[in-house]
């Protein structure tokens, strides 16, 4: 017997139900809307989770499940904890996953970070959402906000314009210059390197030609520096 839908039966239930056996799970549960069309997009999630084994009988998973799940296979949690932690009327961390629409993104982005840009919180918020979800077996697209990928800076520096400024900064202090040549050769943002939360492990130091240095943080930053103050001297003939 093939997954149905209930229609709404007010006051005793507000929202279609989806009922029926699919592959041999058998499958009673809320909707938990009134949108038909939305509804049809839950049974349609649930027979691909129970296609590919992962369907959740009782409810469902939560957000905040999701979100642990998502974390413990090592995913990135810099942004969750805002999200996890926020109470206000458009949480979401008790909210069934397969449930969260597009709204919810907007609503929550636009309570935690009011005043930022589409692109920091596209970063902030939607990013980790839909890692979250996609971890979670939901592959449902979300729209982007408006304007997320920011606009497009056509400035750059040459290579010895670049060298001078971290020159400089080395001047001014020795760990300042490192940081200004870790920003150089890895492309990081500088939030990320100066977020004690950010997981540097992993960080990738591209030299001149392509060469790649790899190791942990303190490792790769430190040989970043030496691989940097090489090129310098070998663009300024010193």
């Amino acid at each position: 017997m093939p997954l149905t839908l209930r229609a709404p039966r007010p006051p005793k239930s507000p929202n279609y139900e989806i009922r029926g056996t699919y592959l041999g799970v058998h499958v009673e549960r809320s909707a938990r809307t009134a949108d038909k069309k939305l509804a049809a997009r839950v049974k349609k999630q649930i027979e691909r989770e129970i296609e590919a084994g992962i369907f959740t009988p009782k409810g469902g998973m939560t957000f905040l499940e999701a979100a642990v799940a998502y974390m413990k296979a090592g995913g990135e949690r810099t942004f969750l904890g805002p999200i996890i932690e926020y109470d206000g009327a458009y949480a979401i961390r008790d909210k069934i996953a397969e449930m969260i629409v597009h709204q919810d993104l907007n609503h929550i982005a636009n309570a935690l970070y009011p005043d930022n840009t589409a692109a920091s919180r596209n970063r902030a918020v939607y990013t980790p959402i839909i890692a979250v979800l996609h971890h979670a077996g939901i592959e449902r697209r979300f729209k982007r906000p408006k304007g997320w990928q920011g606009k497009k800076s056509k400035s750059f520096l040459e290579a010895d314009q670049a060298f001078a400024l971290c020159n400089a900064a080395d001047d001014i202090d020795r760990e300042f210059g490192l940081l200004c040549w870790t920003l150089l050769y890895t492309g990081r943002r500088i939030g990320d390197l100066l977020n004690p939360n950010t997981k540097l492990r992993n960080l990738n130091l591209r030299a001149n030609r392509g060469r790649e240095i790899q190791g942990n943080a303190a490792a790769s930053v430190t040989q970043g520096w030496h691989v940097a103050e090489r090129s310098r001297r070998a663009v300024s003939g010193a």
